[in-house]
């Protein structure tokens, strides 16, 4: 249960994501810094399931993971979701991220659709690649804000986001941050299981994530609990890396 938006600007991409959850689940830790070779990942940490569902990384490289609810889920699998975005939170580029892809067992994961922001690829298109595994066979698609996902209601729930981001942001082509910050602070048309900050007696909004990658910087502030409740930020930035391009 999630809401996931973007915004194209002239030198990289700003991502805001609503993370969903039942009540009973345990609370995330605050983003934290990985290392692997040259290249420096954040993320928050679900303390159940040891995985993330948000990543960025100083390549200017992001992942976003929304649960696939009305998949199938298969019967062998074995880890959290959450555990594939730790495993491609590294990755340079569109192209390690489609070559990591070959190795991974999908039976092994429950259904999911991962979106994956690259700051070359953004440029071109402000509609975003995702992977959507449905338990049974892999598919790619593009996908134009807002992405959303829920357990509960999911063609109602889709449907009033969608209604009130395109309400929210006037049909425009590129809405402001301020707007889609607004959009994922709202509770139009009340406190509920469909408004984007949602509410429910089992669940609620657990945290928003904001991921910023411009020419020279990438960063990632957190607000956890309900975005419309004020709350300490957490913030993590590093210098943006540029991957060269080798040419004959």
């Amino acid at each position: 249960m999630c809401t996931l938006t973007w915004r194209i600007t002239d030198q990289g991409y700003q991502v805001l994501f609503n993370r969903d959850e039942q009540k009973t689940r345990s609370i995330a830790l605050p983003p934290q810094s990985f290392q692997q070779g040259d290249c420096n990942a954040f993320m928050p940490i679900d303390l159940d399931g040891q995985g993330t569902w948000i990543s960025t990384n100083s390549y200017g490289v992001s992942l976003c993971l929304l649960n696939h609810y009305q998949g199938h889920i298969p019967t062998t699998v074995k880890q959290s979701r959450g555990q594939l975005v730790r495993q491609l939170a590294f990755c340079h580029n569109y192209q390690q991220f489609e070559a990591q892809l070959e190795t991974i067992r999908w039976s092994d994961f429950p259904p999911f659709t991962l979106l994956i922001f690259d700051p070359h690829k953004v440029q071109q298109s402000s509609a975003m690649t995702a992977i959507i595994w449905n338990g049974i066979e892999v598919r790619h698609s593009e996908k134009t804000s807002p992405v959303t996902s829920s357990s509960f209601e999911f063609e109602q729930v889709q449907a009033a986001r969608i209604k009130h981001f395109n309400n929210q942001t006037k049909h425009q082509r590129q809405p402001s941050f301020c707007q889609l910050l607004a959009y994922h602070m709202s509770h139009m048309p009340q406190a509920n299981a469909h408004s984007v900050c949602m509410h429910r007696d089992d669940a609620e909004t657990v945290s928003l994530t904001m991921i910023r990658v411009d020419a020279n910087q990438v960063t990632m502030d957190y607000h956890p609990g309900s975005p419309c409740q004020p709350q300490t930020l957490h913030t993590l930035s590093t210098p943006r890396k540029m991957k060269m391009e080798i040419t004959p």
